[in-house]
Protein backbone atom coordinates (compact mmCIF):
# COMPACT_ATOMS: atom_id res chain seq x y z
CA UNK A 1 0.00 0.00 0.00
CA UNK A 2 0.99 3.47 -0.35
CA UNK A 3 0.89 6.53 2.44
CA UNK A 4 0.30 9.90 1.94
CA UNK A 5 3.40 12.34 1.71
CA UNK A 6 3.26 14.85 4.50
CA UNK A 7 5.44 17.92 5.44
CA UNK A 8 5.47 19.02 8.87
CA UNK A 9 5.49 23.24 9.50
CA UNK A 10 6.94 23.32 12.77
CA UNK A 11 7.50 27.18 12.69
CA UNK A 12 6.78 29.98 15.18
CA UNK A 13 8.24 33.26 14.05
CA UNK A 14 5.58 35.10 12.88
CA UNK A 15 7.45 36.26 9.79
CA UNK A 16 8.75 32.62 8.86
CA UNK A 17 5.34 31.33 9.11
CA UNK A 18 3.10 31.96 6.41
CA UNK A 19 6.09 32.13 4.13
CA UNK A 20 6.41 28.59 5.37
CA UNK A 21 2.69 27.37 5.01
CA UNK A 22 2.77 28.85 1.17
CA UNK A 23 6.26 26.98 0.39
CA UNK A 24 4.19 23.72 1.82
CA UNK A 25 0.87 24.53 -0.10
CA UNK A 26 3.13 24.53 -2.71
CA UNK A 27 4.27 21.40 -2.94
CA UNK A 28 1.03 19.71 -2.99
CA UNK A 29 1.52 17.26 0.07
CA UNK A 30 -0.73 16.92 3.13
CA UNK A 31 0.49 19.67 5.75
CA UNK A 32 0.50 19.73 9.33
CA UNK A 33 1.14 22.49 10.72
CA UNK A 34 1.69 22.85 14.63
CA UNK A 35 4.76 23.67 17.10
CA UNK A 36 4.10 22.14 20.09
CA UNK A 37 6.74 19.78 20.71
CA UNK A 38 4.19 16.97 21.32
CA UNK A 39 3.02 17.37 18.38
CA UNK A 40 6.14 17.47 16.76
CA UNK A 41 7.60 14.51 18.60
CA UNK A 42 4.48 12.70 17.20
CA UNK A 43 4.85 13.65 13.56
CA UNK A 44 8.33 14.27 12.69
CA UNK A 45 9.47 10.28 12.23
CA UNK A 46 6.90 10.33 9.35
CA UNK A 47 7.05 13.50 7.44
CA UNK A 48 8.71 13.41 4.09
CA UNK A 49 9.43 17.19 4.68
CA UNK A 50 9.79 19.12 8.19
CA UNK A 51 10.44 22.94 8.37
CA UNK A 52 11.51 24.22 11.52
CA UNK A 53 12.95 27.65 13.14
CA UNK A 54 15.25 28.02 15.71
CA UNK A 55 12.43 27.71 18.36
CA UNK A 56 11.36 24.22 17.51
CA UNK A 57 14.57 22.78 15.84
CA UNK A 58 15.61 21.17 18.22
CA UNK A 59 12.53 19.22 18.78
CA UNK A 60 12.63 17.58 15.53
CA UNK A 61 16.21 17.24 15.29
CA UNK A 62 16.76 15.07 18.40
CA UNK A 63 14.12 12.46 17.49
CA UNK A 64 16.31 11.52 13.96
CA UNK A 65 13.58 12.38 11.31
CA UNK A 66 13.11 10.27 8.44
CA UNK A 67 12.48 12.90 6.41
CA UNK A 68 13.98 16.01 5.16
CA UNK A 69 14.68 18.32 8.00
CA UNK A 70 15.27 22.97 6.61
CA UNK A 71 15.93 25.29 9.19
CA UNK A 72 14.03 28.52 8.45
CA UNK A 73 15.38 32.39 9.56
CA UNK A 74 14.25 34.96 8.44
CA UNK A 75 15.53 38.14 6.78
CA UNK A 76 18.09 39.59 6.98
CA UNK A 77 19.75 35.91 8.39
CA UNK A 78 22.27 35.57 8.84
CA UNK A 79 22.26 31.58 8.97
CA UNK A 80 22.49 29.49 12.83
CA UNK A 81 24.83 27.41 10.34
CA UNK A 82 26.06 25.39 13.94
CA UNK A 83 22.80 24.81 14.76
CA UNK A 84 21.92 23.42 11.58
CA UNK A 85 24.90 21.24 11.45
CA UNK A 86 23.37 19.98 15.40
CA UNK A 87 19.76 19.03 13.91
CA UNK A 88 21.22 17.25 10.85
CA UNK A 89 19.22 19.60 9.18
CA UNK A 90 19.68 19.20 5.29
CA UNK A 91 19.98 22.64 4.50
CA UNK A 92 19.46 26.56 5.96
CA UNK A 93 17.06 29.08 4.32
CA UNK A 94 16.49 32.61 4.74
CA UNK A 95 13.02 33.56 3.86
CA UNK A 96 11.31 35.21 1.93
CA UNK A 97 14.62 35.66 -0.01
CA UNK A 98 15.12 32.12 -0.74
CA UNK A 99 11.64 30.87 -1.65
CA UNK A 100 12.56 29.83 -5.01
CA UNK A 101 15.46 28.23 -3.70
CA UNK A 102 13.38 26.22 -1.42
CA UNK A 103 10.32 25.39 -3.53
CA UNK A 104 13.04 23.63 -6.08
CA UNK A 105 14.93 21.96 -3.57
CA UNK A 106 11.25 20.41 -2.32
CA UNK A 107 10.19 19.60 -5.66
CA UNK A 108 13.85 17.41 -6.43
CA UNK A 109 13.60 16.07 -3.62
CA UNK A 110 10.03 14.91 -3.27
CA UNK A 111 10.30 13.79 -7.01
CA UNK A 112 13.10 11.71 -7.08
CA UNK A 113 14.26 9.57 -3.89
CA UNK A 114 17.82 9.81 -2.35
CA UNK A 115 18.28 6.24 -3.28
CA UNK A 116 16.36 3.35 -4.89
CA UNK A 117 18.01 0.57 -2.36
CA UNK A 118 15.78 -1.12 -0.06
CA UNK A 119 16.73 1.11 3.10
CA UNK A 120 15.01 4.06 1.33
CA UNK A 121 11.56 1.93 1.19
CA UNK A 122 12.07 1.21 5.25
CA UNK A 123 8.65 1.59 6.86
CA UNK A 124 7.26 1.11 10.23
CA UNK A 125 4.09 -0.83 10.33
CA UNK A 126 1.69 -1.61 13.56
CA UNK A 127 -0.21 -4.96 14.23
CA UNK A 128 -3.15 -4.84 16.01
CA UNK A 129 -5.87 -6.68 16.81
CA UNK A 130 -9.74 -5.35 17.58
CA UNK A 131 -9.95 -8.03 20.42
CA UNK A 132 -7.23 -10.68 22.37
CA UNK A 133 -7.02 -13.36 20.68
CA UNK A 134 -6.98 -12.80 17.29
CA UNK A 135 -3.84 -13.95 16.23
CA UNK A 136 -2.44 -10.55 15.79
CA UNK A 137 0.90 -11.68 16.65
CA UNK A 138 1.00 -14.46 14.67
CA UNK A 139 0.72 -12.30 11.51
CA UNK A 140 3.38 -10.03 12.46
CA UNK A 141 5.56 -12.53 12.61
CA UNK A 142 3.76 -13.75 9.32
CA UNK A 143 4.75 -9.98 8.22
CA UNK A 144 7.86 -9.60 9.31
CA UNK A 145 9.75 -12.81 7.96
CA UNK A 146 7.70 -12.22 4.74
CA UNK A 147 9.38 -8.65 4.29
CA UNK A 148 13.00 -10.04 5.70
CA UNK A 149 13.12 -11.79 2.64
CA UNK A 150 13.07 -8.74 0.58
CA UNK A 151 14.52 -6.04 2.60
CA UNK A 152 16.55 -5.82 6.58
CA UNK A 153 13.57 -5.80 8.54
CA UNK A 154 13.07 -6.12 12.70
CA UNK A 155 10.23 -7.34 14.57
CA UNK A 156 9.52 -5.02 17.62
CA UNK A 157 7.13 -6.83 20.65
CA UNK A 158 5.25 -3.83 21.79
CA UNK A 159 2.97 -5.79 24.23
CA UNK A 160 3.83 -4.86 27.81
CA UNK A 161 2.31 -7.93 29.40
CA UNK A 162 3.67 -10.47 26.18
CA UNK A 163 5.50 -13.41 27.43
CA UNK A 164 8.19 -12.89 24.53
CA UNK A 165 7.32 -12.94 21.28
CA UNK A 166 10.75 -15.61 21.15
CA UNK A 167 9.02 -17.86 22.55
CA UNK A 168 5.92 -17.57 19.64
CA UNK A 169 9.03 -17.61 16.98
CA UNK A 170 10.62 -20.75 19.26
CA UNK A 171 14.30 -18.93 19.50
CA UNK A 172 13.32 -18.09 23.54
CA UNK A 173 16.91 -19.44 24.17
CA UNK A 174 18.86 -17.54 21.55
CA UNK A 175 20.97 -15.01 23.15
CA UNK A 176 20.95 -11.08 22.78
CA UNK A 177 19.35 -8.30 24.60
CA UNK A 178 15.79 -7.44 25.76
CA UNK A 179 13.83 -4.87 26.52
CA UNK A 180 14.32 -4.50 29.96
CA UNK A 181 18.06 -4.29 29.15
CA UNK A 182 18.12 -1.61 26.64
CA UNK A 183 18.55 1.81 28.15
CA UNK A 184 19.47 5.09 26.58
CA UNK A 185 20.24 6.80 29.48
CA UNK A 186 24.41 7.32 27.98
CA UNK A 187 22.62 8.82 24.54
CA UNK A 188 21.58 7.41 21.55
CA UNK A 189 22.41 4.00 20.22
CA UNK A 190 23.76 3.28 16.56
CA UNK A 191 21.04 1.19 14.57
CA UNK A 192 23.93 -0.82 13.87
CA UNK A 193 24.73 -1.93 17.02
CA UNK A 194 21.36 -2.41 18.78
CA UNK A 195 20.47 -4.59 15.71
CA UNK A 196 23.59 -6.70 16.27
CA UNK A 197 23.16 -6.74 19.90
CA UNK A 198 19.28 -8.35 19.24
CA UNK A 199 18.39 -12.37 19.26
CA UNK A 200 17.89 -14.18 15.72
CA UNK A 201 15.55 -16.63 14.23
CA UNK A 202 16.94 -19.33 12.54
CA UNK A 203 16.48 -17.06 9.16
CA UNK A 204 18.41 -14.07 10.41
CA UNK A 205 15.43 -11.39 11.64
CA UNK A 206 16.25 -9.85 14.62
CA UNK A 207 13.85 -9.72 17.32
CA UNK A 208 13.40 -7.13 19.59
CA UNK A 209 10.87 -8.72 22.51
CA UNK A 210 10.51 -8.95 26.81
CA UNK A 211 11.94 -11.06 29.16
CA UNK A 212 10.20 -13.08 31.08
CA UNK A 213 12.92 -13.22 34.19
CA UNK A 214 12.90 -9.27 34.56
CA UNK A 215 11.20 -9.50 38.17
CA UNK A 216 7.53 -9.23 36.49
CA UNK A 217 8.15 -6.43 34.35
CA UNK A 218 8.61 -5.78 30.64
CA UNK A 219 11.07 -3.12 30.03
CA UNK A 220 8.65 -1.24 27.42
CA UNK A 221 7.95 2.51 27.87
CA UNK A 222 6.77 4.87 25.24
CA UNK A 223 10.07 6.29 25.03
CA UNK A 224 12.26 3.41 24.51
CA UNK A 225 9.68 2.57 21.96
CA UNK A 226 9.87 5.71 19.93
CA UNK A 227 13.62 6.31 20.47
CA UNK A 228 13.87 2.36 19.14
CA UNK A 229 11.96 3.20 16.04
CA UNK A 230 13.84 6.12 15.34
CA UNK A 231 17.09 4.55 15.50
CA UNK A 232 16.17 1.68 13.38
CA UNK A 233 13.73 2.94 10.48
CA UNK A 234 16.27 4.38 8.21
CA UNK A 235 18.08 0.97 7.66
CA UNK A 236 15.50 -1.12 8.58
CA UNK A 237 11.62 -2.14 7.83
CA UNK A 238 9.99 -2.32 11.45
CA UNK A 239 7.25 -4.56 12.15
CA UNK A 240 5.59 -3.84 15.43
CA UNK A 241 3.54 -6.11 17.41
CA UNK A 242 0.96 -3.37 19.18
CA UNK A 243 -1.91 -4.64 21.27
CA UNK A 244 -4.48 -1.77 21.22
CA UNK A 245 -4.97 -1.64 24.69
CA UNK A 246 -1.62 -1.06 25.69
CA UNK A 247 -0.93 2.57 27.01
CA UNK A 248 1.26 4.34 24.25
CA UNK A 249 -1.10 2.70 21.27
CA UNK A 250 -1.52 6.69 20.21
CA UNK A 251 2.11 7.49 20.20
CA UNK A 252 3.67 4.74 18.92
CA UNK A 253 0.70 4.56 15.73
CA UNK A 254 1.48 8.17 15.16
CA UNK A 255 4.84 7.22 14.49
CA UNK A 256 3.74 4.37 11.94
CA UNK A 257 3.64 4.37 8.23
CA UNK A 258 0.31 2.30 8.51
CA UNK A 259 -1.50 0.24 10.86
CA UNK A 260 -2.27 -3.30 9.89
CA UNK A 261 -5.84 -3.99 12.21
CA UNK A 262 -6.91 -7.21 12.69
CA UNK A 263 -10.66 -7.79 12.87
CA UNK A 264 -12.41 -11.06 13.28
CA UNK A 265 -15.83 -11.33 11.45
CA UNK A 266 -17.78 -10.91 14.57
CA UNK A 267 -19.90 -8.24 15.33
CA UNK A 268 -18.68 -7.57 18.73
CA UNK A 269 -14.87 -7.48 17.20
CA UNK A 270 -16.09 -5.48 14.03
CA UNK A 271 -17.56 -3.02 16.67
CA UNK A 272 -14.50 -2.90 18.77
CA UNK A 273 -12.54 -2.40 15.29
CA UNK A 274 -14.49 0.36 14.16
CA UNK A 275 -13.78 2.85 17.47
CA UNK A 276 -9.75 1.95 16.55
CA UNK A 277 -10.54 2.47 13.72
CA UNK A 278 -12.11 6.11 13.79
CA UNK A 279 -9.46 6.65 16.31
CA UNK A 280 -6.34 6.13 13.81
CA UNK A 281 -8.50 7.47 10.99
CA UNK A 282 -8.82 10.95 13.02
CA UNK A 283 -5.38 11.15 13.49
CA UNK A 284 -4.59 10.86 10.20
CA UNK A 285 -2.83 7.08 10.47
CA UNK A 286 -3.14 5.19 7.27
CA UNK A 287 -5.02 1.96 8.22
CA UNK A 288 -5.49 -1.18 6.71
CA UNK A 289 -7.63 -4.25 7.56
CA UNK A 290 -7.31 -7.77 7.97
CA UNK A 291 -10.27 -10.20 8.53
CA UNK A 292 -9.88 -13.36 10.73
CA UNK A 293 -12.40 -16.04 9.71
CA UNK A 294 -12.58 -18.22 12.94
CA UNK A 295 -14.86 -21.59 13.61
CA UNK A 296 -17.91 -18.97 14.47
CA UNK A 297 -17.31 -15.92 12.22
CA UNK A 298 -20.81 -15.04 10.90
CA UNK A 299 -19.71 -11.56 9.09
CA UNK A 300 -18.67 -11.76 5.60
CA UNK A 301 -15.17 -9.54 4.75
CA UNK A 302 -17.70 -7.22 2.95
CA UNK A 303 -19.84 -6.52 5.89
CA UNK A 304 -16.54 -6.17 8.24
CA UNK A 305 -15.26 -2.92 5.81
CA UNK A 306 -18.92 -1.63 6.07
CA UNK A 307 -18.77 -1.50 9.86
CA UNK A 308 -15.12 -0.95 10.54
CA UNK A 309 -15.23 1.87 7.42
CA UNK A 310 -11.70 0.59 6.62
CA UNK A 311 -10.24 -1.15 3.33
CA UNK A 312 -9.90 -4.89 3.53
CA UNK A 313 -7.14 -5.94 2.07
CA UNK A 314 -6.85 -9.87 3.22
CA UNK A 315 -8.38 -12.87 4.74
CA UNK A 316 -7.10 -15.31 7.24
CA UNK A 317 -8.93 -18.45 8.25
CA UNK A 318 -7.74 -20.88 10.66
CA UNK A 319 -4.38 -22.10 9.86
CA UNK A 320 -4.59 -25.36 11.76
CA UNK A 321 -0.97 -26.51 12.17
CA UNK A 322 0.15 -23.05 13.83
CA UNK A 323 -1.67 -23.28 17.36
CA UNK A 324 -0.16 -26.41 18.30
CA UNK A 325 3.70 -25.44 17.24
CA UNK A 326 2.89 -22.04 19.05
CA UNK A 327 2.61 -23.67 22.11
CA UNK A 328 5.02 -26.35 21.58
CA UNK A 329 8.01 -25.56 19.98
CA UNK A 330 7.41 -22.32 17.79
CA UNK A 331 6.50 -21.27 14.46
CA UNK A 332 9.93 -21.92 13.11
CA UNK A 333 9.62 -25.55 13.18
CA UNK A 334 6.83 -25.24 10.61
CA UNK A 335 9.47 -24.38 7.80
CA UNK A 336 8.13 -22.66 5.04
CA UNK A 337 5.02 -20.17 6.16
CA UNK A 338 1.80 -21.88 5.83
CA UNK A 339 0.26 -20.76 2.60
CA UNK A 340 -2.63 -18.70 4.04
CA UNK A 341 -0.26 -17.17 6.90
CA UNK A 342 2.18 -15.80 3.59
CA UNK A 343 -0.75 -14.62 1.69
CA UNK A 344 -2.60 -12.74 4.33
CA UNK A 345 1.06 -11.11 5.11
CA UNK A 346 2.00 -10.23 1.24
CA UNK A 347 -1.99 -8.49 1.27
CA UNK A 348 -0.42 -5.45 3.32
CA UNK A 349 3.19 -5.56 2.48
CA UNK A 350 4.58 -1.83 1.40
CA UNK A 351 4.31 -1.53 -2.24
CA UNK A 352 7.74 -0.04 -2.04
CA UNK A 353 8.68 -3.76 -1.75
CA UNK A 354 5.81 -6.10 -3.01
Amino acid sequence: MTTTPTILVSVTDPVLHPEAINIAAATGMDIIDTSDPRDIVRHAPKAAVILVDATTATHAGGIHPRGHLFLLHPEPGPVDWTLAVRIGAADAVILPAQSNKLLATLAATTAAPDSPSPAAAASVIAVTGSVGGAGTSTLAVALALQLHEIVPTVLVDADPVSPGMDLLLGCETTGGIRWADLSFRSGSIAAADLIAALPETESGLPVLTTDRGSNGTSGITEDKLLRVIGTMHHTHCVVVDLPATAPFFAALTDACDFVVLLIPAEVRAAAAASRIAHSLTARRVDTVGVVRHRGWSGLTAHDVADIVGVDVVGELGTVSQVPRVAETTGIRTLGALPRALRKAARCVLPQEVA
